[in-house]
């Protein structure tokens, strides 16, 4: 009887050590379950800010642009590369500065996502820096740029009477990037001609950032034939910025102490 017994709490004792291990198990089950379920979520906000290749780059950029344009008023800054990687100031006269620029954009990009780029916001002004992925050679490339171009400034000028073109920077024919990217660097005159004209016509106020860095004749502006070199970006912002403030009509770089008709040059740091 006795023998009996013990083999049966013997039993009891296996049987319960069993459904303790299953209890166990499920509870560590669900939770890796949930520790893969966080990892995953993780994992799919960090896709949204990682670096991206191709046409992904420009869904990040355009997703970021996004949540910069809650702010009110703010003067945005349209562009490609050149804009993207641009230090531009967080604002000027009063409006936050929204840099927009997105790498491999042109004139068609920019006329096609324009709208949604910037649905429900009421720019104070919208600087357009567009055009020097447009300088591939194709037939009748200027009409094709004053045409899509246009487009551009009509679909900007239901969002706000202020707006104001930059021109498109030189481009070295012998750097590496002009020659891998197929651009042509005799393009450039024509374009920023078109864009003269389309300025003059609607009204927009010219930033001639081109000017700005030729005429500080550096012995490096780009870095790779198309990207400025930091000392260009020197030129190239104080240009934009110098523009901006004429455009908003406030005469002066915020902070700067430099008057909006003061000599070309590197705004103070």
């Amino acid at each position: 009887m006795g023998t009996r017994r013990a083999k049966i709490g013997v039993g009891t004792l296996a049987g319960l050590g069993l459904l303790l291990a299953l209890a166990g198990n499920a509870i560590l089950l669900t939770q890796w379950r949930k520790a893969q379920h966080n990892a995953n979520a993780i994992a799919a906000r960090l896709d949204q800010v990682a670096p991206a290749k191709g046409h992904e780059h420009a869904g990040v950029r355009q997703w970021m642009i996004r949540q910069q344009l809650a702010r009110v008023g703010p003067v945005v800054v349209i562009g490609d590369s050149l804009t993207e990687a641009a230090p531009l100031p967080a604002a000027i006269c009063g409006h936050a500065v929204v840099n927009a620029g997105i790498g491999g954009a042109n004139a068609s990009s920019t006329r096609d996502g324009l709208a949604t780029l910037l649905a429900g916001v009421s720019p104070a002004l919208i600087v357009l820096a567009i055009g020097t992925n447009d300088t591939a050679p194709a037939p009748d490339r200027p009409a094709m740029f004053r045409a899509t171009y246009g487009e551009i400034l009509a679909r900007a000028e239901k969002l706000t009477p202020r707006i104001a073109i930059a021109t498109i920077p030189s481009i070295d024919a012998a750097g590496p990037l002009t020659k891998a990217g197929g651009m042509d660097a005799t393009l450039v005159d024509a374009l920023n001609d078109e864009l003269a004209g389309l300025a003059s016509r609607h009204g927009a106020v010219m930033i001639d950032v081109r000017a700005a860095v030729d005429g500080a004749e550096l012995a490096a502006p780009t870095i790779d034939g198309v990207h400025l070199s930091p000392r260009a970006y020197d030129y190239w912002t104080g240009e934009i910025q110098r523009g901006i403030t004429a455009a908003l009509g406030c005469g002066a770089v915020a902070g700067s102490g430099i008057p909006q008709d003061s000599q070309r040059g590197p705004l103070a740091r």
